[in-house]
């Protein structure tokens, strides 16, 4: 005779063979389009779980015309639809120094295929920017 009940829970997300990512760039980085700096793509039959994603921004040197420069973490679903979960964007000047963060955390869940990516930006002509971007999140089956 088999014993069995549907009112076990399954193991929690820490107990499917769980292991963490961590993905970061921090670079001074001169003028450039929009420029994936890292991805990373979570594999069939996994979930992964973000728990904290950052951004920063820091003048370097003074550009010679001002611009938007940006740091971005992106998730980025099948078909391509996008969503950035933290951003930071400062329009750089030559009298101005200035440092931003922005730091969200909690849980978001990414499925297979899905893609979390670190992008930087600087639109600004001469100068250079330092962009920090990162992720921390729990890798698992799903």
């Amino acid at each position: 005779m088999r014993v069995s009940s549907f009112a076990v829970a399954r193991p929690a997300p820490f107990d499917r063979n769980a292991s963490s990512v961590i993905t970061a760039d921090s670079t001074i980085y001169s003028p450039a389009a929009g420029t994936v700096r890292a991805t990373y793509t979570v594999a069939t039959g996994k979930k992964l779980f973000v728990e904290v994603a950052q951004t920063l921004l820091k003048m370097e040197t003074a550009p010679t015309v001002a611009g938007l420069a940006s740091s971005l973490v992106r998730v980025t679903n099948a078909s391509a639809a996008f969503l950035d979960i933290v951003r930071t964007d400062v329009l750089t000047s030559g009298v101005l120094t200035t440092v931003l963060s922005n730091v969200t955390s909690g849980q978001m869940t990414i499925y297979a295929a899905e893609t979390v990516t670190l992008i930087t930006a600087n639109l600004s002509t001469g100068g250079t920017v330092l962009h920090g971007t990162a992720f921390k999140a729990t890798l698992f089956d799903a």
